[in-house]
């Protein structure tokens, strides 16, 4: 550069600049050409002393570590840790973690070990439920991690919830639950209660008492009163989860139930649980009020012909409250002794129905076979007796002109063992020549004996009460 030349210089970065140019080459600023050129002298930096250095290096010591720390105590206290935690509770079976992980995000229920073992009793027995709870609390911690919103609707069992900061500046996380309590009544007074197997006091009579906090599994309740024959128990198993508000209102029916009782004998004794009532069937009529959990028996006994009758033993259960019992005593021999007559006597008649009808068709047969010209076969129908008493040849010559011998009807009148008699009407028509036929009527008995299997005409006494020739 020649003397007395003007320098330009970058008003920006203070490098030099040749002339004519419309840019800094070296920080790219516009040049204004219509800005009248300067002389600037070029910048010169004072040089850093060793102590400036120092505490520039401490100052960028200290923000490495600060962010180096923030990034530790960030992925220690990340939403999924505490998924993992709660998972490694699970599979150790650990009740004392699981009460601190419990504890972390809520302070409405102090949770101990016992009430953390019971939860940690409900996952292994509902694996479904584990299953659950685990997906939700692993799509909870990765939409808080992508700052992502959800409701706490779609929450389960548990959920994460933020629960202070670490170092005063990252969120810590803990788990959450909604406790349940319990405002339980009874129409009974004095009527004492479990929850979960542990006695929790008395009721009052209609006045409801609160219980809990509770957490939000399956609890079994139980109250229960004395009554006159037994105590009366009410269990529910309730699941939180199924119910749409986390204070649960119960009322438990300890009235009981009455039993309607009927017997066989009305006079027989009433026993409960193997005491005597000293009241008859008939008297007490229904007993209550009664449990319906098989902790109740009846049975009835009574004195019949000088032997002790006893029904059998029922056990008291939702049907026999619903149809009644009957106490039927075991009469049994004497019964068996009633339907072996029954039987003698049902024998005895269709025994008689049956040889009646024999009876009846022997005499029909005989007469039919007469008509069609068989008489062979209606000389069969007589007994041994008749048959030595009146031969076939000498017999059958009397329906030479024979047309027809039709029976009007036969009733059987007594049967006495293998003897019977039988009344009946027939009509015969003759052949008489010349187109005439003698028609006539006949009434009588037949006196009948029963050979082997077959009943037989033995002897007749029959008369002629008409005779026309036509």
């Amino acid at each position: 550069m020649e003397e007395g030349e003007t320098v330009i210089y970058c008003k920006n970065c203070g490098e030099e600049l040749k002339a004519g140019q419309s840019f800094c080459t070296s920080c790219g600023h516009t040049v204004q050409p219509s800005i009248e050129e300067e002389k600037i002298s070029p910048v010169h930096k004072e040089p850093v002393s060793r102590r400036k250095k120092g505490w520039i290096a401490v100052a960028l010591l200290l923000i490495v570590v600060t962010v180096a720390g923030w990034k530790i105590a960030e992925s220690m206290n990340k939403p999924l840790k505490v998924v993992k935690e709660f998972e490694k509770a699970v599979d150790k079976n650990n009740a004392k973690q699981m009460a601190k992980l419990l504890n972390s995000g809520q302070d409405e229920m102090e949770v101990d070990e016992e009430a953390a073992a019971q939860l940690l009793k409900f996952y292994q027995e509902d694996p479904s439920a584990l299953a659950e709870t685990k997906e939700n609390l692993r799509m909870e911690a990765k939409k808080i991690e992508n700052d992502e919103l959800f409701s706490k609707k779609e929450a389960g069992l548990l959920s994460i919830v933020e629960a202070g900061k670490a170092w005063g500046m990252v969120p810590k996380y803990g788990l959450d639950f909604q406790p349940v309590y319990f405002k339980v009544s009874a129409n009974r007074k004095g009527a004492a209660l479990k929850i979960d197997g542990r006695d929790e006091g008395k009721l009052q009579e209609d006045e409801a008492k609160t219980f809990g906090p509770y957490l939000p599994i399956p609890h079994e309740l139980e109250a229960s009163s004395k009554g006159e024959y037994a105590t009366v128990e009410d269990k529910r198993e309730i699941d939180p989860q199924e119910e749409n508000n986390h204070k649960i209102e119960m009322e438990f029916d300890l009235r009981g139930s009455t039993v309607q009782l009927s017997s066989n004998y009305d006079e027989a004794i009433v026993f409960i649980n193997g005491k005597s009532t000293n009241k008859t069937v008939t008297a007490l009529a229904e007993i209550g009020p009664v449990p319906v959990d098989g902790s109740l028996k009846v049975h009835a006994e009574v004195k019949e012909k000088g032997q002790l009758l006893k029904s059998e033993t029922v056990v008291i259960t939702e049907d026999e409250v619903h149809y009644g019992i009957d106490l039927l005593l075991d009469d049994s021999a004497i019964r068996e002794a009633e339907e072996r007559a029954e039987a003698a006597l049902a024998e005895k008649e269709a025994n008689r129905t049956k040889d009646e009808t024999s009876i009846e068709n022997v005499i029909y047969d005989h007469y039919a076979n007469i008509t069609i010209g068989s008489l062979s076969s209606a000389y069969d129908s007589f007994s041994s007796s008749r048959k030595s008493k009146v031969g076939y040849t000498k017999w059958s010559e009397g329906f030479g002109n024979n047309i027809e011998s039709a029976v009007s009807y036969v009733t059987v009148e007594e049967i006495n063992g293998n003897k019977a008699v039988a009344s009946f009407e027939m009509i015969s028509r003759d052949d008489q020549g010349n187109g005439k036929e003698l028609v006539q009527t006949w009434n009588g008995k037949w006196n009948l004996v029963k050979e082997g299997y077959y009943w037989k005409l033995d002897a007749p006494k029959i008369t002629k009460t008409k005779a026309v020739t036509q």
